[in-house]
């Protein structure tokens, strides 16, 4: 059952990135250079497609790696010890050091609430929101992460209609903005004006 569900990961975290690709329907325009905040990192799969697919992106990865506690989605794949989220950040170190010395990966190990500060407003053209999952941080991620996208950015994330994860959908419906679903778990936002800043 977990590998299926890793596997499914993989192929939907895939499909994000060849939409996102040039050439694809996507309000970005991805050959030219582009910055992308990533909010849940874990083990790094997104983080690796998207510099190693575009040389001309600057990829954040937001996550804490460190052991959640008590949520609503405890039989969910995220219960490791917290030797093993040291294991993913030390991983991620080593297996991608040159992209990170040259700044085209930046790691911040934080909360998402504590690492919103890190970005400018207006300054992300892309929001990938796969953190913890709950209804509350889900909804407060949406909202304190949509300032930081340009004119034309866009944000979107996973589970949506996961069954183990059901508060994804209710957070994405109650920021009451137009969404998109795609393969039945990815949720797409786009921000077509300069005063959709605020949620």
């Amino acid at each position: 059952m977990l590998k299926r569900r890793k596997q499914r990961h993989m192929i939907e975290l895939l499909h994000l990135a060849m939409t996102l690709g040039p050439g694809k329907q996507s309000p970005l325009d991805l050959n030219n250079n582009f910055t992308g905040i990533e909010i849940g990192v874990e083990q790094g799969s997104l983080a690796r497609m998207m510099v190693g697919m575009f040389k001309n992106c600057t990829w954040h990865g937001v996550d804490p790696w460190t052991e959640y506690g008590a949520v609503e989605y405890k039989s969910y794949d995220m219960e490791y010890a917290q030797s093993r989220w040291n294991q993913m950040w030390s991983e991620l170190h080593r297996e991608l050091r040159k992209e990170i010395e040259e700044r085209r990966l930046v790691l911040h190990r934080t909360t998402s609430d504590d690492g919103v500060i890190i970005f400018d407003n207006a300054s992300v053209d892309l929001v990938v929101v796969d953190g913890l999952h709950t209804a509350l941080q889900t909804e407060r991620d949406i909202r304190n992460y949509w300032p930081k996208l340009r004119k034309g950015g866009r944000m979107c994330g996973h589970d949506i209609d996961n069954e183990v994860t059901p508060g994804v959908r209710r957070a994405v419906e109650a920021c009451r903005r137009p969404f998109e679903v795609r393969t039945g778990y990815l949720w797409v936002m786009d921000a077509k004006e300069a005063d959709d800043a605020q949620l």
